[in-house]
C-alpha cells in the first residue's frame, strides 16, 4: 500500500513493474488507484524500491496518449466545470502515479473541494490539483489595446524617495 501522488491525501496500490519492460497497469484496482513504479528485482528484494513513480525516475507520455486525452479533455472540459463549480480549470498532463499514461489535470478550489472526486474520467487517469481559486487582471489572448497604466514623469512628477511629511508639511507621522 501507498499513496497517490494525483490525488493527494488518497490510498494507492503500489505495482512494481520491470523497468526494462513495458506493463499495460489497470488505473484502478477494485477502486483503488494504482500507483506504478518501474523497478527491477533486486531493489525490491532489498527494501530500497521507490515508492512512488517520481521517485522512480522519468517516464514520458507518447504523442498519440497525449493526443487522444486531448481529445477527451475537449469534449469533457465545459461540462466538468458546469457540473461542479469548485472546478476552475481542466488541462491534460502526465499522470504522476504512472509516468507513461496522460491524465486530465482537473484544478479544483481548496475551500470547495466535493467530498467524492473520480478517479478516472472519460477513461483517463485523473489529476487533481487543489489551490485557491485564480484571479486574472489582464487576459493576453484579448485583441484589444491595453491602456497605459502609469503616466509618463512630467514636472510636478514624484520622485522615487517619496517624502510624505515633506510633500505635505501639515501631516504628522506621530
Amino acid at each position: 500500500m501507498g499513496k497517490s501522488s494525483d490525488h493527494a491525501g488518497e490510498g494507492a496500490v503500489i505495482i512494481y513493474v520491470d523497468e526494462a519492460m513495458s506493463a499495460a497497469v489497470p488505473a484502478l484496482i477494485e477502486g483503488v488507484r494504482t500507483v506504478v513504479v518501474p523497478t527491477d528485482a533486486r531493489a525490491v528484494a532489498l527494501g530500497v524500491a521507490p515508492l512512488t513513480a517520481i521517485e522512480a525516475g522519468s517516464g514520458s507520455v507518447a504523442a498519440v496518449a497525449l493526443n487522444q486525452a486531448l481529445g477527451v479533455k475537449q469534449r469533457l472540459a465545459r461540462s466538468l466545470m458546469a457540473q461542479n463549480s469548485a472546478f476552475f480549470g481542466v488541462g491534460i498532463g502526465q499522470s504522476l502515479d504512472d509516468l507513461s499514461q496522460a491524465a486530465l489535470v482537473i484544478y479544483v478550489d481548496r475551500k470547495a473541494a466535493p467530498a467524492q472526486l473520480a478517479e478516472m474520467i472519460g477513461g483517463l487517469r485523473v489529476r487533481y490539483v487543489f489551490m485557491d481559486r485564480l484571479h486574472v487582471t489582464r487576459s493576453y489572448a484579448t485583441s484589444v489595446a491595453a491602456r497605459p497604466r502609469c503616466l509618463a514623469r512630467g514636472a510636478g512628477a514624484v520622485p522615487d524617495a517619496y517624502d510624505p511629511v515633506a510633500h505635505d508639511p501639515g501631516l504628522s507621522l506621530r
